[in-house]
């Protein structure tokens, strides 16, 4: 899911079931490059790092080359929670909770 020309877009962060219609069992995995871009992808087996992976490179060129930066990070969602997961480089170090839901490449 995707919002984008919305200038609150990266406060969907705080709830984003309102944009995504509801709440997968183990939540979401969320970029909000810039302040009027909201990124969400569900956690679940067809998951893959590489999937995280791309989403982490559009943040970054969002974050990089968009007005109005927000965050360069990626958000695990869950319940209300948010766990921050930062990118470094080219690699993305997952939470192990996070790595044992997704599928692998």
């Amino acid at each position: 899911m995707t919002v984008r020309s919305d200038q609150y877009a990266s406060a969907r962060l705080l709830d984003p079931t309102r944009v995504m219609g509801g709440s997968p069992l183990h939540g979401f995995v969320i970029a909000i490059p810039n302040a009027d871009r909201f990124y969400a992808i569900s956690v679940n087996g067809s998951l893959s790092p590489s999937t995280i992976a791309d989403l982490a490179l559009q943040a970054t060129d969002d974050f990089t080359n968009r007005d109005n930066p927000a965050s360069p990070d990626l958000y695990w969602w869950r319940d209300g929670v948010l766990e921050v997961i930062r990118p470094q480089g080219d690699q993305i170090e997952l939470p192990p909770e996070l790595q044992a839901l997704i599928s692998p490449d």
